[in-house]
C-alpha cells in the first residue's frame, strides 16, 4: 500500500510542476522570444524587425525597449514597460502558429487602486480575438504569467495595451509559444502514467 501512495504522490507532484511551470516560469524556448540577443536592437528604436517579425511602439515617435529578462516594453512614462498611452504591436508576416504568450512585470496594484485585478492589460491577435491579464494571477516575484490562446493559432498580429485604470498599470512581454510546450507536456505525461499505474495496481 505505501508503494502505490509514493506512486501517487510523485505524479500528483509531476501534475502540480507542470501547473506551475505553466503559471509562472518563462521557459528558455520560446517560438518567438524577445528576450534573445536578436531583439537587443530593439533597444531605443521606434521598430526592430528579425526574420519575418517587426514589433513597433506606438504611437508614432516612440521607442521600444529591450532587456534579456524581461523582454520588450516601450521607453517612456514607465522607463521600460508597455503603460498607459502606449502600445506594443507585433506583426508576423508570414504567420506563425502559436499557442500563447508569456507576460512579464504584471503585478497587483502597490496603490491599491485595484485590487481585484491588480495590473491589468489584454493582447488583441489579428484584430479579432481579445485576451486578457490582470497581474493578481501573476507570479509576483518578476510578474510572470502565461495566456493561452486555447490552443494553437495562426498569428499574423498582436497589440498590447493596458485595461481598465489608466495609472499605474504596465507590463513587458517575453514572448510566444507553440503547441505543444515539450517540457510541460512531458511533465504532464509523467503524472499521467503514474496515475494509470496506480490504477492498474488497484483494479488488480
Amino acid at each position: 500500500m505505501k508503494k502505490y501512495l509514493m506512486v501517487l504522490m510523485i505524479a500528483v507532484c509531476a501534475l502540480v510542476v507542470a501547473g506551475n511551470a505553466m503559471a509562472y516560469i518563462v521557459p528558455d524556448d520560446l517560438a518567438l522570444d524577445f528576450r534573445t540577443t536578436a531583439w537587443t536592437g530593439a533597444y531605443n528604436n521606434p521598430f526592430w524587425t528579425v526574420g519575418d517579425v517587426t514589433a513597433t511602439a506606438l504611437p508614432q515617435g516612440s521607442l521600444l525597449f529591450q532587456a534579456n529578462d524581461d523582454g520588450l516594453g516601450i521607453l517612456g512614462g514607465e522607463p521600460d514597460e508597455v503603460d498607459h498611452e502606449e502600445q506594443l504591436s507585433v506583426v508576423i508576416n508570414l504567420g506563425m502558429s502559436l499557442s500563447g504568450v508569456w507576460i512579464t512585470d504584471l503585478f497587483t496594484r502597490s496603490d491599491g487602486a485595484d485590487p481585484v485585478n491588480g495590473e491589468y492589460g489584454s493582447v488583441l491577435i489579428n484584430g479579432l480575438d481579445t485576451y486578457y491579464f490582470m497581474g493578481i494571477n501573476s507570479d509576483q516575484g518578476n510578474g510572470d504569467q502565461y495566456v493561452s490562446f486555447g490552443g494553437a493559432k495562426l498569428v499574423t498580429s498582436a497589440l498590447f495595451q493596458i485595461e481598465g485604470g489608466t495609472n499605474n498599470n504596465d507590463f513587458s512581454v517575453a514572448g510566444f509559444t507553440r503547441v505543444p510546450e515539450p517540457a510541460t507536456m512531458m511533465l504532464l505525461g509523467l503524472g499521467m502514467l503514474g496515475l494509470a499505474g496506480v490504477w492498474r495496481k488497484f483494479k488488480k
